[in-house]
């Protein structure tokens, strides 16, 4: 209904636009919707980096509620702690969460977040390609096809803070609305973007880079296909640049300050650069994860790292993007296309990688690998933002195909399904928290308040274990482990003389301690300040069982597979 001047009602207008995010998130509830009766004792995912992304929203939640700092924390890799800053800790989805975390437990928001991060991805796609389509339906469907990609589906196995990928939409918008556009000032659009930016640095700094260059792609792409536009382009971009970089600067400053001159900060790069990387094959070849896999075969053992192996493209939207660039040669296709195939050969990384085995054969990566910061970001997690310009291709050639008539609006659109149809994802997995049954114990609530706690396993997985143990008891202790980046190259634990020695039995090597080093492992003991060491078992416990007993003596307490020693300070005096 229009009143006078043809303009719609604001109630229709409101009504309109919230449809299409609705109608993601009955997508998100039809694909995650079984997690719902077990919603708060499990979460949506594998039993892996989840764990940490869980801990973060109950630390946080929990600073919160206390008035303590939510940047900073002492509680793991004690005693000098670390810095959330430099860690996947997504401070300000944690807390605006807090009050749901409070009521219903970390996993709960967990869930939420997953859930939530398909749709406001596929939300902000929608909004993004609609301006070059002008069919609702088309754009509706471009934004499902980058919200439930394949690669953003195995980022919530575990890495909600790249699952949530809002942000390349956005910024894409909002520097077509500065160049092409031209509708608002672009102080305007400045401050918007640096909303957005800021939002993003403290949600997530890894997919603000990875957009940075993914636009850098886009305008080098630009500025070969029209090259007369270049320098008034460039003067605009410059002034939306520096406005946005400026508002971003004053929102974010305290947290940056203390990213980059606070305490605990890292050093040296944090992510080897030929690790996290997109195989080849798995381009071609689908994960056990899609709904229709090829019979034998399977990309998973070619990724590292679960919760990136989202590579998958597949032969026929390979061949739906060479259809849409000989056809469909708008100036949105024609962009969109080289950006997905630049995005791709990123995500490959320093080295190309073909069905698990690395290869010498050097990639464009291997230059961006050596750059400040840039050199953190993991490749693998551009395959995201490449689905960014494929659903771009896809909406355009839905538009295309609603605009026919006869027999050819109906066989497009089939064809564009059945292409669609190879990308579908099968349901995700669920995963229970898991407790030792020590922990419920009397022995257990008698580690005094504020102790300093050495909890073995010391590294790799096992530290993401014992994240989750420590916010079961409710913080009441602190630990020398705990898996994030801490001071200096700290990884997994506070670094000593005994805990690198922990670390070296757990990885399989033969160490011989002699008494000179007990004596040192001693000192280490009193200079952490660990009050309580906890022995968990796990593949080599049996000799980290020997280790501990000829530094304390014999446990305090064994309740089956744990082994715990209490006032270590007294048992250090006796030996």
């Amino acid at each position: 209904m229009k009143h006078a001047g043809g303009v719609r009602h604001p109630s229709r207008r409101w009504f309109a636009s919230a449809i299409p995010p609705a109608l993601y998130a009955l997508c998100a509830l039809a694909l995650f919707g079984g997690i719902l009766p077990v919603m708060g004792h499990s979460w949506i995912g594998i039993d892996a980096d989840a764990k940490q992304v869980v801990y973060w929203l109950d630390l946080v939640a929990n600073a919160v509620r206390h008035g303590h700092d939510p940047l900073l924390t002492d509680a793991i890799q004690a005693p000098s702690g670390v810095n959330l800053m430099w860690n996947t800790s997504m401070v300000l989805p944690s807390i605006v969460l807090t009050p749901l975390t409070l009521l219903a437990g970390p996993y709960a928001s967990y869930d939420v977040l997953i859930m939530a991060a398909p749709v406001l991805s596929a939300w902000a796609a929608h909004a993004a390609v609609h301006r070059y389509v002008a069919s609702a339906a088309a754009a509706w469907l471009g934004g499902l096809v980058f919200g439930f990609s394949p690669a953003l589906l195995a980022e919530t196995l575990g890495h909600a803070q790249t699952a949530m990928a809002w942000f390349a939409p956005v910024a894409l918008l909002l520097v077509d609305e500065a160049v092409v556009r031209r509708r608002w000032p672009l102080w305007r659009v400045g401050v918007a973007l640096g909303v957005a930016t800021a939002v993003q640095v403290l949600t997530g700094e890894e997919t603000a880079l990875a957009t940075v260059v993914l636009i850098a792609c886009l305008l080098g792409v630009l500025a070969v296909q029209h090259p007369g536009h270049v320098r008034p382009a460039a003067r605009r971009l410059g002034v939306m640049t520096a406005v946005a970089g400026c508002t971003a600067l004053v929102l974010a400053a305290v947290p940056l300050l203390v990213q980059f001159l606070g305490p605990d900060r890292p050093t040296g790069r944090l992510v080897p650069g030929d690790f996290v990387v997109a195989d080849a094959g798995a381009i071609l070849v689908p994960a056990s994860r899609q709904l229709l896999r090829l019979p034998g075969i399977t990309a998973d053992p070619w990724s590292v790292v679960t919760e990136d192996s989202g590579a998958y493209l597949g032969i026929a939207v390979l061949l739906l993007l060479l259809v849409a660039w000989q056809r469909f040669r708008t100036p949105a296709v024609a962009a969109a296309v080289p950006v997905v195939l630049l995005t791709c050969v990123l995500a490959l990384g320093p080295h190309l990688h073909l069905g698990g085995t690395t290869t010498p054969i050097p990639l464009p990566w291997i230059v961006v690998d050596r750059l400040p910061l840039l050199e953190n970001l993991d490749p693998a997690r551009f395959m995201v933002l490449a689905w960014l310009g494929i659903a771009t291709v896809v909406a355009v050639g839905a538009d295309h195909a609603l605009r026919r008539n006869g027999r050819e609006r109906v066989r497009r659109p089939a064809l564009l399904a059945v292409a669609l149809a190879t990308v579908l994802p099968a349901g995700p997995p669920r995963t229970a928290a898991v407790f030792p049954d020590y922990l419920a114990s009397a022995d257990a609530s008698t580690i005094p308040s504020g102790d300093v706690v050495l909890i073995t396993p010391v590294s790799d997985g096992s530290s993401l274990r014992v994240l989750l143990w420590q916010a079961d008891a409710g913080f009441r202790w602190r630990m020398v482990t705990g898996n994030a980046y801490g001071k200096g190259r700290a990884i997994y634990y506070t670094p000593s003389t005994l805990t690198d020695t922990l670390a070296a039995i757990e990885a399989g090597a033969r160490v011989t301690v002699r008494e000179s080093v007990l004596a040192v492992m001693r000192n280490d003991l009193t200079r952490l300040r660990i009050g309580t060491v906890i022995e968990s078992g796990g593949a080599r416990s049996g000799a980290e069982l020997a280790l501990l007993t000829r530094l304390l003596g014999d446990p305090s307490t064994v309740d089956g597979d744990v082994h715990v020693w209490h006032d270590v300070r007294a048992l250090l005096s006796q030996r």
